[in-house]
C-alpha cells in the first residue's frame, strides 16, 4: 500500500492465493484476478498517491482533508471486492 503499486501484494500474496485456490477448489485464474483487483484497490489511497494529487492541485496541507473525503469510497470499494469474492465462492 505505502508505495502505490500492487506488484508487491502480487509478489507476496500470488503463491499463497494459488495454493488456497487449489484447495477450495477456486480457479487458478479466478485467484489470481481476485489478487490483482484487490492489490489495486488498495492503492486508491496510498500516501503517494494522495500527496502528488494534492500537489499537482496546488493544494497544500490538505491530505487529511481528501482522506476524509476518499474514505467512504475506499471502504465502498474493499466491500464491494468481498461481496464479489464471497458470492463467487458460495456460487461456483
Amino acid at each position: 500500500m505505502l508505495t502505490g503499486s500492487n506488484t508487491a501484494s502480487n509478489a507476496l500474496m500470488m503463491h499463497i492465493q494459488v495454493n488456497l485456490a487449489s484447495g477450495s477448489g477456486l480457479p487458478l485464474i479466478a485467484a489470481a484476478a481476485i489478487q490483482v483487483v484487490a492489490g489495486s484497490v488498495c492503492t486508491l489511497l496510498t500516501p503517494g498517491r494522495i500527496v502528488l494529487a494534492s500537489s499537482l492541485l496546488g493544494l497544500t496541507k490538505a491530505e487529511s482533508a481528501i482522506y476524509r473525503l476518499a474514505l467512504p469510497i475506499g471502504v465502498a470499494s474493499t466491500a464491494s471486492l468481498l461481496l464479489v469474492v464471497t458470492a463467487w465462492v458460495w456460487l461456483v
